[in-house]
C-alpha cells in the first residue's frame, strides 16, 4: 500500500503534529507500507530532513490564521469577522472552508498518476479536510482509501460547532466499510465515535519511540544524596501546553496566589507559554498571564531543551479541563512518558486517557484545585528517591500496556 499522510493543522516546523506524523509515518514502515509524500500547513525541514516528499497546503484553523496578524488590533479584527460569519453565516462558513480544502485536494490529487493502492492517513481528522476528502472519494474518478484517526477536537472546540461536527459523522455512516479505517487516540473516543457513526473504531495513541524509551535505574547516589525537598530544593513542578483556561491554568493561578503557609509545602511551578498568547488580549488568557511562584517560557524551546526540563520536573501537571478534554488525549502527555525518567506524571480525573491510565497505574489523578494542594504536599513530604520510584513505575506500567496494543 502506499501512504499520504495529510495533516493540515501542522505547524511547519513546532507542535506535536508534524512531530506525530513522522513517528507514523516510520510505524507505517515498519509494517512493510510506502510512505508516497506528506500534504502539511508548510514545508516542514523535520518532514523533508526525513527525504520525505512534501506538498504544502493552505491552513484553516484559526487558530492558524492568528499567527499572521502581527498586531492585537489587526487579530481583534480578524476575530471579530470570524465570529459574526459563526453567528450569522454558519452555513456559509462552513461551505467556504470545505470548497477550499476540496481544491487544495483537488489540485494535489490531479498531480499523482493514479490513486490505486492509495491511502490518505489523517493522523488528527481536521474537520474540513475530513469533509473535503470524504466527498472527493465519493466521485467515480477517485479509488483511494481514507484512514482518519480522531484526536477529540471536535468535542467543545472553538471553531467547529456540534452542527459541522454532526455532518462529518453523517457522511462517515454513508462511507462503505471497506474504504475506510477509523481510529481514535483513546479507548473512549473510540466507542464515541462507533456509535456515531456504526462503523467499527480501533484505538491508536500517540506513537511511541521504542528505542528511546528505556527504563531508568536508581543508582545508590540517589538514596543519600537531595534526599528530601527544602527551600534551595522545593518540590518542581511543570505545566505543559499553551497558558489557556481549557488547560488548567486557572487552577494554578488559584495555587499561585497561596501563602507558603497554607500550601504548606515549597513547590516551584514551570510553564511553557508562547510568545502569541502574551501579545494578544484574548479574555480566554489573560487571567494567566502573570502568576505567582512561576517561571514562564515565552518562546518556542528547542526540542533539547524542552526534554530537559521535562527530565528535571518532580512532577508532570496535566490540569486539563474536563469539558474541553472529556473524550481526549493528550501529544503532550505522551511527551512526557517518553522523555521523563523521573517525573511523576499527575492528570485532571474524568478525562479518557487519565481514567484510562489511572487504572493501568500510569498516572496519578486529582478533582479539584484542593484535591490536586493535597497531592502535592503528600508528594513533597515523601523523599526523592521515594518520587522517583513511583515515576518508573509508571513509566514501567505505561510500557507494558503499550506492548501489548
Amino acid at each position: 500500500m502506499r501512504y499520504i499522510i495529510l495533516e493540515p493543522c501542522a505547524y511547519p516546523e513546532g507542535g506535536h503534529n508534524i512531530e506525530s506524523c513522522l513517528r507514523f509515518a516510520r510505524k507505517l514502515e515498519k509494517e512493510n507500507n510506502h510512505i508516497s509524500e506528506f500534504w502539511v500547513a508548510g514545508k516542514s525541514s523535520k518532514i523533508k530532513s526525513q527525504n520525505y516528499k512534501i506538498f504544502k497546503i493552505n491552513k484553516l484553523y484559526i487558530q492558524l490564521f492568528e499567527d499572521n496578524f502581527s498586531s492585537t488590533v489587526g487579530y481583534i479584527i480578524f476575530s471579530s469577522v470570524i465570529k459574526f460569519l459563526q453567528i450569522f453565516g454558519r452555513s456559509l462558513l462552513d461551505n467556504l472552508l470545505i470548497s477550499v480544502a476540496k481544491i487544495n485536494l483537488i489540485l494535489r490529487l490531479k498531480k499523482l498518476k493514479s490513486t490505486k493502492d492509495l491511502v490518505i492517513f489523517m493522523p488528527s481528522a481536521d474537520y474540513y479536510y475530513a469533509v473535503a476528502l470524504l466527498k472527493l472519494q465519493q466521485k467515480p474518478q477517485y479509488d483511494f482509501k481514507v484512514q482518519l484517526r480522531f484526536i477529540g477536537v471536535m468535542e467543545n472546540a472553538r471553531f467547529e460547532s456540534p452542527k459541522t461536527r454532526n455532518f462529518l459523522f453523517k457522511i462517515l455512516t454513508k462511507i462503505p466499510k471497506t474504504s475506510i479505517s477509523l481510529t481514535a487516540e483513546t479507548e473512549r473516543y473510540a466507542k464515541y465515535i462507533s456509535s456515531l457513526t456504526n462503523k467499527e473504531v480501533f484505538e491508536e495513541p500517540y506513537p511511541l519511540e521504542m528505542k528511546n524509551f528505556s527504563i531508568p535505574k536508581l543508582e545508590k547516589k540517589d538514596l543519600i544524596s537531595n534526599n528530601c525537598y527544602s527551600s534551595s530544593n522545593p518540590l518542581n513542578v511543570i505545566l505543559m501546553g499553551k497558558p489557556r483556561a481549557d488547560k488548567g491554568n486557572l487552577d494554578i493561578r488559584l495555587i499561585s496566589q497561596l501563602s507558603l503557609a497554607d500550601l504548606g509545602m515549597n513547590v516551584h511551578f514551570n510553564s511553557v507559554a508562547f510568545p502569541r498568547f502574551h501579545r494578544l488580549s484574548s479574555p480566554r488568557y489573560k487571567d494567566t498571564m502573570h502568576l505567582n511562584s512561576t517561571y514562564q517560557y515565552k518562546k518556542w524551546l528547542p526540542k533539547d531543551e524542552f526534554n530537559t526540563l521535562i527530565d528535571q520536573s518532580d512532577v508532570i501537571l496535566l490540569p486539563y479541563d474536563t469539558g474541553t478534554y472529556w473524550y481526549r488525549g493528550s501529544a503532550v502527555f505522551f511527551d512526557a512518558i517518553e522523555l521523563s525518567k523521573k517525573g511523576i506524571l499527575m492528570v485532571r480525573k474524568g478525562i479518557a486517557f487519565s481514567d484510562e491510565m489511572y487504572k493501568r497505574g500510569v498516572v496519578m489523578q486529582y478533582s479539584t484545585v484542593q484535591n490536586l494542594i493535597s497531592k502535592l504536599r503528600s508528594i513533597s513530604k515523601n523523599s526523592i528517591y521515594e518520587n522517583q520510584q513511583l515515576a518508573i513505575q509508571q513509566r514501567k506500567n505505561y510500557l507494558n500496556w503499550y506492548s501489548n496494543l
